[in-house]
């Protein structure tokens, strides 16, 4: 708004800069032109007289004329500016409205989802955490998810302790299960997501587990179309 103002301020200054230098211009040589035949009889019976009056206006008009040219050409490079200015505005405005759009709808639905589950509440979670690591570039009016970006490596985190638990509880693995350790590793993978977790009971731990990994999914598939991806079957519940 700032840029706008002072651009219209030395427009509207150079215009009036313009007709003043003209308008004095004139006054002046008429008024010297005017005085000489008015108070010289004899110069009224010359025609001398009149020429040299007639090129001064002249002069005057020519001199208006470049001026003129000059004005216009700086009115052009402003009025340039002033829509290029004009074009940035309404494009970060746009941007910001695609941002906040976006984050409002993410946040309902987000919401909406919890009121299905019991085992934890809506604000044990940062949405906009989460949502900045699924649209990284929201700010800027980019809302597309890529297969590769931060909110799916993510998930691979999710599935790689997953897969890790999983390969304890088979033998595929020598280290043996144990949920506590599981448990804390869960708990800092999914803090990445905004989720606040606290250490709890074997059991109660498992459903918040399963109700989280139920909500993801959701949101995969409904809201952000990542239907390819899938959470790996865990084997220690």
């Amino acid at each position: 708004m700032n840029n706008l103002s002072s651009i219209y301020r030395t427009i509207i200054i150079t215009l009036i800069g313009l007709a003043s230098y003209i308008f004095i211009s004139i006054s002046l040589s008429m008024h010297d032109e005017l005085s000489l035949l008015g108070l010289n009889n004899v110069c009224l019976s010359k025609i001398n007289c009149y020429a040299s009056f007639f090129d001064t206006l002249n002069k005057v008009l020519k001199d208006s004329i470049f001026l003129f040219q000059i004005a216009f050409w700086i009115i052009g490079v402003m009025a340039t500016r002033l829509a290029l200015v004009s074009y940035m505005s309404t494009i970060s405005s746009s941007k910001s409205n695609i941002h906040l759009s976006n984050l409002k709808s993410f946040k309902e639905y987000v919401e909406y989802l919890f009121d299905s589950y019991n085992f934890f509440k809506f604000e044990n979670i940062d949405v906009l955490k989460l949502y900045n690591l699924a649209f990284p570039n929201s700010s800027q009016g980019v809302i597309s998810l890529t297969e590769k970006n931060e909110y799916t490596n993510w998930l691979k985190d999710i599935n790689s302790q997953i897969a890790t638990s999983n390969n304890m509880i088979n033998g595929k693995k020598a280290d043996s299960f144990c949920y506590k350790s599981h448990q804390k590793s869960m708990i800092k993978i999914l803090a990445k997501g905004g989720f606040q977790i606290t250490p709890q009971p074997r059991n109660h731990y498992y459903e918040v587990e399963t109700q989280l990994i139920e909500l993801l999914h959701k949101v995969n598939s409904e809201y952000l179309r990542l239907s390819k991806f899938k959470f790996e079957k865990r084997l220690y519940v």
